[in-house]
């Protein structure tokens, strides 16, 4: 299983994977040839705050479900007081940390990250978060597979099993507004448009392609902005259901 939480509220759980068709089209047979231009399969952006023992646990299942895989990892702290950037350096020498000398936000955090990374995909990550052994590679396959797809969501569920509504959101259409904003009535469906800012794996050229995030939005917002521009610039977000 993955786990997955809200920022600094403890250990949530992630569920499965499925896989849905794609069509062909001329932006996927361009997809295609793209991993060329990147170093290796997978980078991972974590920023933190605060968050030094939560962030041991995440670090630990993600090196655990990176092993064996072409992945690098990044640590941004945004001038935490309780001695996570020392920790980190101690615990996890490995890992590329990214000390701030203020708190600078998500985004602008992100972006730090983001510029240094030579991953095919990204994966913006909260630091309480766990995820299990096969995860990644599930992933990174997903992705492999649906060259349309800018990004992918998964199925949150918090600490006591209840599922969290953040993990598929839609834009609100006030014609449909009932359908957007339950989670179950639509629970079948493989798309989402809103990807949740605690786990978003993006594909590298997407990113690239409408600026990273913006980083006007200090904490909250980053995700639907980033999302709303990747649905603009032609690419799905998908939501992985089981």
């Amino acid at each position: 299983m993955w786990g997955l939480g809200k920022p600094l509220t403890g250990f949530e759980t992630l569920l499965g994977v499925n896989r849905c068709s794609f069509r062909t089209s001329l932006r996927e047979q361009y997809t295609y040839t793209r991993y060329t231009m990147y170093e290796i399969k997978l980078s991972i952006v974590i920023v933190n705050y605060n968050a030094k023992y939560l962030l041991e646990q995440c670090l630990c299942s993600v090196q655990a479900a990176a092993a064996g895989m072409d992945v690098e990892m990044f640590v941004v702290d945004n001038h935490s007081a309780d001695g996570s950037p020392a920790y980190i350096r101690e615990r996890f020498p490995q890992i590329t940390l990214i000390e701030n000398e203020d708190n600078h936000g998500f985004a602008k955090a992100g972006n730090q990250a983001i510029r240094l990374c030579r991953g095919e995909y990204v994966l913006l990550l909260h630091p309480d978060t766990v995820i299990g052994e096969e995860s990644l590679r599930t992933l990174c396959c997903f992705m492999d597979e649906h060259p349309e797809a800018g990004g992918t969501g998964v199925k949150m569920l918090d600490g006591n099993g209840v599922f969290l509504p953040e993990s598929r959101r839609m834009f609100l259409k006030l014609n449909r507004f009932a359908w957007n904003v339950l989670p179950y009535r639509n629970a079948g469906r493989q798309h989402a448009d809103i990807l949740s800012e605690a786990f978003m794996f993006v594909r590298h050229e997407a990113l690239d392609r409408v600026g990273g995030l913006d980083e006007s939005f200090f904490r909250y917002g980053a995700e639907m902005d980033l999302s709303y521009r990747l649905a603009a610039d032609g690419w799905r977000s998908h939501y992985q259901s089981e």
